[in-house]
């Protein structure tokens, strides 16, 4: 089989606790250790860094946290510390944190472990469980130790992309560790904060464990999620009522640890928002109302007073006067009930025209009936809806010579009308002459 690429343990590592900045690595001959920080990749030619005069060295950035292998590198043999070795009896963790950078293809990174009689233990992780670009933990569970392969006598590893021969291999290591296993335990309260619907919602589901447990959950309401990582349950929730979420949080190496939560989301308020309809005069022609309702729920109408009705959102007018409408919205399984609002609205009487009949008679005649006309009558209207008609009136009597009078109106009231009064002429023409013939004496004698 071919050989991994491999980054180099290269110092001796003594009987002692050894300190790495604040990183503690634990070491032991024959003891049983729960944490072994190998390295922290944070000292030029220290424990695990790139040593001069090896194939790495020309494709190494060496950070303050971190070192970065790229390029292309060749695996490197001779490494390891005779005499020397860890104790990983008990540990059943590997960790490690790095990110894949720009140009990586190594499928895999290949961890490789040596006891002190050269027997070797390989653990391949799959390359696309780090994040590109950004530093990630990831925790597998060590398998069982190969036959023959002693943990208590560690004497090396090496690190390297799981390709064979020489292989692009790009990755930024800040930590690798050996650790012992912790059971898994959600430490949240099993009774999640409340929300409401339409509202963000957000809350961490706290775990602990080792490896770190990644955190799944069913019966959560519409619209909320958790990210199984941070364990945030976040979103808008869409639907009120109770709730029984059951949150999981399993690392694979240990039993899952399941919590039956409660969550309630409370219904959302809304409110209504209704403009009042301009002005009317009476006779307008039938109109559409409209409202809305935070919710998005339709909003229904009524009549509070006033002459009019409505039906199908459309206002018919019946008369004059002040109408208010009220705007409802009862609510739904999500929403409770808007606060009515009320809107009203003048209705102005129409205009109504009354014009005086022109009339004429002869000189000495009596005056004829006056009569009115009128326009804009509305709704189909006649005069015979007026409350109260106007009356008419001439100055022109039977001993008036002939000539022009005027017929005047005053008067008149109506509930839907206004009247705009014109006057009319009566007209006096002079009697007609009639011709006799004068008395004779010699007819009557004859």
């Amino acid at each position: 089989m071919s050989k991994p690429l491999h980054l180099k343990l290269k110092k001796p590592l003594g009987k002692h606790l050894l300190l790495l900045g604040t990183t503690l690595l634990a070491l032991a001959s024959g003891a049983s250790a729960q944490v072994l920080v190998l390295d922290t990749f944070n000292a030029t030619g220290g424990t695990g860094s790139v040593q001069p005069n090896t194939s790495w060295v020309g494709n190494v950035t060496q950070n303050p946290g971190s070192i970065t292998i790229g390029g292309t590198a060749k695996d490197e043999n001779g490494w390891g510390a005779i005499g020397q070795s860890i104790n990983a009896a008990g540990i059943n963790v590997l960790t490690l944190t790095a990110q894949r950078d720009a140009g990586h293809v190594a499928p895999s990174v290949v961890i490789q472990f040596e006891d002190f009689a050269l027997v070797t233990q390989v653990i391949t992780i799959n390359a696309t469980m780090f994040a590109v670009g950004a530093l990630t933990q990831v925790s597998i569970a060590l398998p069982a130790w190969d036959a023959g392969f002693d943990p208590t006598r560690i004497t090396g590893w090496s690190l390297g992309g799981g390709t064979t021969g020489i292989s692009a291999f790009r990755m930024t290591f800040e930590n690798f560790a050996l650790a012992a296993d912790v059971p898994v335990a959600i430490t949240t309260s099993s009774s999640l904060p409340a929300g409401t619907v339409g509202q963000v919602y957000s809350f961490t589901v706290v775990a602990t464990g080792a490896p770190t447990p990644i955190f799944t959950v069913t019966g959560l309401p519409a619209g909320l999620s958790i990210n199984g990582f941070s364990g945030v349950i976040s979103g808008t929730p869409t639907e009120a009522g109770s709730f029984a979420p059951i949150i999981t949080a399993d690392n694979v190496v240990r039993p899952a640890a399941v919590q039956n939560a409660g969550l309630t989301i409370a219904k959302s308020s809304q409110t209504i928002a209704f403009t009042a309809p301009a002005e009317k005069t009476y006779g307008a022609a039938a109109f559409a109302v409209g409202a809305t309702a935070t919710s998005g729920l339709p909003v229904s109408f009524s009549v509070v007073s006033g002459p009019a009705t409505i039906a199908n959102l459309t206002v018919t007018l019946s008369g004059t006067g002040t109408v208010t409408l009220r705007a409802t919205q009862a609510g739904d399984a999500n929403y409770l009930a808007a606060t009515d609002v009320e809107s009203s609205f003048a209705v102005g009487k129409a205009v109504l025209t009354a014009t005086a009949d022109a009339k004429s008679r002869i000189f000495g005649a009596a005056n004829p009936a006056l009569t009115i006309s009128y326009t804009g009558f509305v709704n189909g209207e006649t005069a015979t809806v007026i409350d109260t008609p106007p009356s008419a009136a001439t100055t022109a009597t039977m001993a008036s010579p002939a000539g022009s009078y005027p017929i005047t109106l005053t008067g008149g009231s109506d509930n839907n009308y206004t009247f705009t009064l014109v006057a009319g002429t009566l007209t006096v023409t002079q009697a007609p002459i009639i011709a006799t013939q004068p008395f004779s004496q010699a007819a009557v004698a004859g």
